[in-house]
C-alpha cells in the first residue's frame, strides 16, 4: 500500500513538473544575428583548419595524443598541468624536443623511462605533441 502511495506521488509530481515551462519575459524579441558572407565564412574555416592542423593528437603518421593520454596524462593531465608525482607542467615548459626526446626516452626522477616501451618515432611524436600543450 506505502509502494503504490508513494508510486502515485512520484507519478503526480513528474506530470505536475513537466507541464510548467518557464518562458523568458523577452522572448521574440531578439534581433536575428547577422548572416556572415561567404568570404567570412572562408576565413574562419580557413583558421579553423590551421588550428587543428597545430593541435593534431596525429604527428608524423602516429597518435601521439592518445600514446599521450594513455602513458603520461595520469602524471601530466590531458593538458600537461597535472603535476601529479612531481611530475612538470609542459603547458609552461621550454625545454626543446631534443631534451623532450631524452627525458621521454630515459625517463627523470620518477617518470617511467618509455626506451623499451615506445619506438623511437612514438617518442619523437609524443614530444612534439607535447609542444603543442603550450598554448
Amino acid at each position: 500500500m506505502k509502494k503504490s502511495i508513494l508510486f502515485f506521488f512520484c507519478a503526480f509530481l513528474v506530470f505536475a513538473c513537466a507541464d510548467k515551462k518557464t518562458t523568458p519575459a523577452s522572448e521574440g524579441t531578439e534581433t536575428p544575428a547577422p548572416t556572415p558572407t561567404d568570404e567570412e565564412m572562408e576565413e574562419e574555416e580557413d583558421m579553423e583548419e590551421e588550428v587543428a592542423e597545430e593541435s593534431s593528437p596525429i604527428i608524423d603518421g602516429i597518435n601521439a595524443g592518445s600514446i599521450f593520454k594513455q602513458s603520461c596524462s595520469v602524471c601530466h593531465g590531458l593538458d600537461g598541468k597535472l603535476g601529479a608525482n612531481g611530475s612538470k607542467d609542459l603547458s609552461v615548459s621550454v625545454l626543446p624536443i631534443e631534451e623532450r626526446v631524452t627525458i621521454i626516452t630515459n625517463g627523470k626522477g620518477l617518470m617511467t623511462p618509455f626506451g623499451s616501451i615506445l619506438s623511437a618515432e612514438e617518442i619523437q611524436a609524443v614530444a612534439k605533441y607535447t609542444l603543442q600543450l603550450k598554448k
